[in-house]
This record gives C-alpha cells, structure tokens and sequence, in this order.
C-alpha cells in the first residue's frame, strides 16, 4: 500500500458520507476519477469475497453523487445517460463496497457562460 492510498483510506474510513462531484463525460466518469476508486475502495478495504460472493465492508457509509453535463438535461433522459450512469455507479460501486446511496444528481446544461450555476448550486446540499 502506498502513503497516499493509506491517506484515502484512512480519510474514508474514518468518514459518514463519501461525496463524488465530477463532470459527466462520453457516458462515464473522469478517468482520473475510476482510478481514484479502483485504488482506493480495493480488496480487503472496502469489499471481500465469502464464498465467491463480495461482501461489502463500508456498510456504515452513505454516498452523494453530484455531476454535471455540457449538453441540456433532456438529452440524457431521452438518450437512457442518466439512469445508466447512476445504475452503473449505484450497483457497480456503491453497493458493492455496502454503502448506501443517499443522492444521486445529474445538472445538464452547464458551460462556460455559468449561466445557470447559481440555480444549481442553490439545490446542492452536502
């Protein structure tokens, strides 16, 4: 284990709530972002295998996830983005380290001019 695995780790486990903020790109998460996850909520951390199956061990966790799009919300909708991502995020990561979603919010329609980040950042509650 490196120094800063050990610092992540030690910030998520002595945490309540895990909060992922992140831009929404070509379908997914930042790669930078997947790798923060995959070193961070690894084997033996934040989940482990009993019989075959894995078992979570960060079930004292909550999770919110806040990410935001250039194209407009609809877009998304129609398309089936949104619940992908958060079906993906949900089952793949939150769930499968124990942990429990407790938001999940997707703000489309964001781009340089901030036209309406003041609207967004009125609904953000961490």
């Amino acid at each position: 284990m490196t120094k800063e695995m050990k610092y992540y780790q030690d910030k998520i486990k002595n945490s309540d709530r895990l909060i992922f903020i992140f831009p929404y790109w070509w379908g997914g998460m930042p790669s930078i972002l997947k790798n923060f996850i995959e070193w961070n909520l690894s084997k033996g951390f934040a989940f482990k295998y009993v019989n075959s199956k894995p078992v979570g061990l960060l079930s004292n966790k909550e999770v919110s996830v806040y990410t935001t799009t250039g194209a407009p919300s609809f877009i998304y909708k129609i398309t089936g983005a949104n619940s992908r991502i958060k079906k993906t995020f949900k089952q793949q990561i939150i769930n499968f380290c124990g942990m429990k979603l407790i938001s999940f919010n997707i703000y489309g329609g964001l781009d340089k001019s901030n036209i309406n980040t003041e609207k967004i950042l009125e609904k953000i509650v961490l």
